[in-house]
């Protein structure tokens, strides 16, 4: 559903179909879908486990596993596994390790050594070297694995290369590789044919079994000579045909129930939960799509455990599809039905997939003597941990690569476009296949299901020589490397079996898991290698700027293949409104390669004049391809606020240099907020103060246009001006330290409470307004691809937050009349605790006031004492005078200044004197709060300040 896989077809890839992930939705849908498959079956694990004696052969299997351990022959061979996994284990990541040294790019290095020439490399005929692939198809049967390479060599060896021939005749021979309407369209449909063929093949014929037993087995049991009674709360019946082990497992198994009312009100519960949050997570899921599917899941729930049960297979993908298929359809495409029926799918198999696994614990729980109830919650917390563990995980890759999910790519998730498209035909129908595409889909469909019946009817013996369609249908969009490297693992195992069965039987699968661990775990500290990125550049004039080695004006020393002069960017002029016209000039050996939306990559060695036009966000890669920058604009529009500032001609220039334009009015697109010496204090510079915008000197933009390309940004805080504000100087400070003081006024008491406290302060600002705005801003911006939180500034990191504040959750800042621009960055303004301010910023210091600003001067003494005459500490609180001409409500010009600091929490004295005055404190606040909630809207605009501490700094 991101948009790194809908920009790989055309359609349905508008923004109400896509949602990019974050970390955070991603944690809360796993959440709120994860838990309820596990309360979906557990009144039924008494029948799965013990009347129908259902094998579960993956549960099994631990099972043995975990209790050969238990016995002197099994901890001696447990050792001697231990120690082959760690051998295989340490040469797996010593191997990836030693392939980076190799790797210098996408298409360089062992993982994509053309083995078998380059015509068969063309058509992804190698091998990659992978340990992964090669351990798991040490696991993998024998079939499988020739499944695969049979696939591989059907479609890539056969049939893309036929279809390819007729390219012009069966579809354009113009279009782009990623079109959906050419070969690629082929390659992906016809899989999913083959895909829902063998799925809906077995799903109906694991339900048909399904039903079939458990006629039989209703029909045939004998309730007065039943092994175990009908009520879990009775004590058993054990038949002296039991083995001794069996009796005390099934004592065991039903001592500590889990009672059944427990699992219908979690499973209600949580279903409730979840209804009412998916549509806020995806607001295209409606709650009574919701509904459909938890209504229909039980039964799908235990269909699936039922024939992981009897097969070992979890049949969660085919049941997923299905919610693909039918939620799109009832969505439709005009009302987001792509999004909407990938999150049904979602939803579906967390609750089949976890509802099977649940089973295979029990399982293994009832073979090892483990308690049905520790398993549960075991169960439980595991799946608490995951929903953190696999998000931070997956965003982990998420930020290192930046083509993930990429055709072609080391992590190219072919899986999600498969699926993505499945969703597609869901809704659009079969209109979008190219020619022929369609007949040859329903030649695969029906040639799945006659496979399958085939396998089934000639029976076991023969059916192992008979590959599986499911299998097949994978390679024909991946390619076969991986099939191939599969083979090899396999074909290792079955050497070793034919010179030592027993050895292979018992140390294989230990081999195959350090293969596979070594090399996972390498993937983590190459991760974090590729998020360390290069510098930015930002280019802020015309001209022509070389990229190579030392002396060039965007420097290289990340990849050896980097000519001294490998590349020429040339800016032909800067506009305002749209991105500058950009060309790449390649001047290199290696080449230069650019990916426009995620598209594979086109030499511009291959252009005319060997250049090529860059656009706003194309990623270009230097030399090998360990160098890569993405291309970004962004708009800089400064805003003159005072009347007095009038711009000159040289400035003009200056300003269209660099790109630049100027604005008499305070929008959404301001960026900075440009003033002379001279300019005054006004109501649109206090607007753009509290807007957090950054306010600089005439200056600053002189010094930004003497150079056309920069590293980095000069500072906005060093060409900060200085106003007059009451006939007292004062200096603009930075904006995000603009944030640290919150003036909650109440509009129905005599009272203004001024939160300015360590805790005050923390619960005094409001999630938007701890955005900090990006002072840093350039006309393009030449950024490292692999860090992506260098690109701070780009449209996706825009937010809109509100300016007025209202009191909110302990006098939070919230917004009412106008929009503030602020951008992602990771400097934030920091609090100092009050007793660790030194005597002379925290002495009795007034506040400056107006009806539209408070700020703080720093030079007027008080004689103000800390507590009133009653001995009662003032709690840094304004008092209105009270007087005959008083005017009503609560205007800030009838305020009398109080102190600003007119205590420390450690000049209280004694520690009940302390938490006394932190209570008041609080109670104070508090007090505020609530009436500003109760009190009518017209009323909060009128008693509310802004948040103004650090606003302004005296010179």
């Amino acid at each position: 559903m991101s948009e790194a896989v809908a920009k790989q077809s055309a359609e349905a890839n508008e923004t109400e179909n896509v949602k990019n992930p974050a970390r955070g939705w991603i944690i809360a849908f796993l959440f709120v879908v994860s838990f309820i498959g596990l309360f979906s079956v557990v009144p039924l694990r008494k029948i799965m486990v013990v009347d129908f004696k259902l094998i579960y052969p993956s549960g099994t299997a631990t099972a043995h596993l975990i209790n050969s351990f238990h016995t002197p022959q099994g901890a001696k061979l447990a050792k001697k596994q231990v120690r082959e996994l760690g051998k295989f284990f340490s040469f797996s990541f010593l191997w990836g390790f030693f392939q980076c040294f190799f790797t210098a790019g996408d298409s360089c290095g062992f993982k994509d050594f053309p083995t078998f020439g380059l015509k068969a490399h063309e058509n992804r005929f190698f091998f990659d070297f992978s340990a992964t692939y090669v351990g798991v198809g040490m696991i993998c049967p024998y079939l499988t694995t020739i499944s695969l390479l049979v696939g591989a060599m059907l479609s890539w060896g056969i049939m893309w290369p036929l279809i390819d021939a007729r390219k012009g005749s069966w579809y354009f021979a113009e279009l782009k590789q990623s079109s959906l309407h050419g070969l690629k369209g082929y390659r992906i449909f016809i899989a999913i044919a083959m895909i829902l063929g063998d799925g809906l093949y077995n799903f109906f014929k694991a339900l048909g079994c399904t039903l079939f037993v458990l006629y039989r087995q209703l029909l045939s049991r004998d309730f007065g000579t039943d092994v175990l009674p009908s009520s879990a709360r009775s004590s058993p019946v054990i038949t002296p045909s039991l083995s001794y082990d069996d009796q005390r497992r099934i004592r065991l198994f039903l001592k500590d129930q889990i009672p059944t009312w427990f699992a219908i009100t979690g499973y209600v519960t949580i279903a409730i939960i979840s209804t009412a949050t998916l549509p806020h997570i995806f607001p295209q899921l409606k709650w009574y799509y919701a509904v459909v599917i938890y209504i229909i899941a039980p039964p799908l729930a235990f269909c699936n455990a039922y024939g992981a049960g009897l097969t070992g297979w979890s049949l969660a993908s085919p049941y997923g599809k299905l919610a693909i298929f039918t939620t799109g359809a009832w969505a439709g495409a005009s009302h987001g039905g792509v999004l909407a029926g990938l999150a049904a799918c979602g939803v579906m198999m967390n609750i089949v997939s976890t509802a099977s696994d649940l089973m295979q614990d029990f399982k293994t729980g009832y073979l090892t003597l483990a308690s049905p109830r520790s398993m549960f919650v075991s169960q439980i917390i595991g799946t608490a941990m995951g929903c953190i563990i696999s998000p931070c995980v997956f965003w982990l890759f998420y930020k290192a690569y930046s083509d993930l999910g990429v055709p072609g790519s080391e992590y190219a998730a072919p899986y999600a476009l498969i699926y993505r498209n499945i969703a597609i035909l869901g809704v659009e129908g079969f209109s979008a296949l190219p020619k022929h595409c369609l007949t040859l889909c329903y030649a695969f469909f029906v040639g799945a299901i006659v496979i399958n019946g085939v396998r089934d009817a000639v029976g076991r013996k023969w059916a192992s020589f008979i590959p599986v369609p499911m299998a097949m249908a994978i390679p024909f969009y991946l390619g076969s490397y991986f099939a191939i490297d599969m083979c090899v693992g396999s074909l290792i195992l079955f050497v070793w079996q034919k010179v030592n069965k027993a050895k292979a039987d018992a140390f294989g699968p230990a081999v195959a898991c350090g293969l596979i661990c070594g090399d996972g775990i390498w993937t983590l500290p190459s991760s974090f290698l590729a998020l360390a990125g290069e510098d930015k550049y930002y280019i802020f004039a015309r001209g022509t700027y070389k990229v190579g080695r030392k002396g060039c004006d965007v420097i290289i020393t990340k990849d050896k293949g980097v000519s001294r002069i490998h590349a020429e960017i040339v800016v032909d002029a800067m506009t305002d409104l749209h991105p500058p016209k950009l060309r790449i000039r390649d001047c290199s050996k290696y080449g230069t390669f650019i990916s426009r939306n995620l598209e594979q990559k086109e030499n511009v060695h291959e252009f005319l004049n060997k250049e090529a036009t860059l656009e706003d966000g194309d990623v270009v890669s230097f030399g090998t391809g360990n160098a890569i920058y993405r291309f970004h604009f962004i708009p800089l529009v400064f805003f003159i606020c005072s009347e007095s500032f009038r711009v000159n001609q040289p400035l003009q220039d200056k300003i269209s240099s660099i790109g630049a334009r100027i604005t008499h009015s305070l929008t959404q697109e301001s960026t900075h907020v440009l003033v002379n010496q001279l300019s005054q204090m006004s109501e649109d510079m206090v607007d753009a103060i509290l807007l957090r915008k950054p306010i600089v000197l005439d200056s600053w933009v002189e010094i930004v246009a003497e150079k056309g390309i920069r590293a980095e940004i000069p500072s906005c805080s060093l060409y900060a001006p200085t106003l007059t504000v009451g006939g007292v100087s004062v200096k603009v400070a930075a904006p995000e330290s603009r944030d640290n003081l919150v003036v909650s006024s109440s509009c129905s008491t005599e009272e203004t409470v001024v939160a300015d406290s360590d805790v005050e302060v923390e619960t005094a600002t409001s999630i938007h307004a701890n955005a900090t705005t990006c002072a840093d801003e350039a006309i393009i911006s030449l950024s490292k691809a692999e860090a992506s939180t260098a690109t701070a500034c780009t449209e996706e990191d825009i937010k809109f937050v509100r300016k007025t504040v209202t009191p909110m959750d302990h006098a939070a800042v919230k917004s009412e009349d106008s929009c503030v621009m602020s951008y992602r960055d990771s400097t934030h303004g920091k609090t100092v605790g009050r007793d660790k301010v030194d005597d002379s910023e925290c002495g009795n210091a007034d506040i400056i006031y107006s009806q539209d600003l408070v700020a703080q001067d720093m030079d007027i003494p008080s004689n103000v004492n800390a507590t009133a005459n009653n001995g009662v500490l003032n709690f840094k609180r304004f008092r209105k005078a009270i007087a005959g001409n008083t005017l009503s409500g609560n205007s800030f010009n009838n305020l009398i200044p109080f102190s600003k600091y007119p205590y420390r929490d450690s000049d209280n004295g004694s520690e009940e004197m302390v938490e006394s005055v932190r209570a008041e404190k609080k109670r104070k606040q508090m007090e505020a709060i609530a009436e500003d909630l109760f009190n009518n809207q017209k009323g909060k605009r009128r008693g509310v300040a802004g948040s103004i501490h650090g606003l302004l700094s005296h010179v």
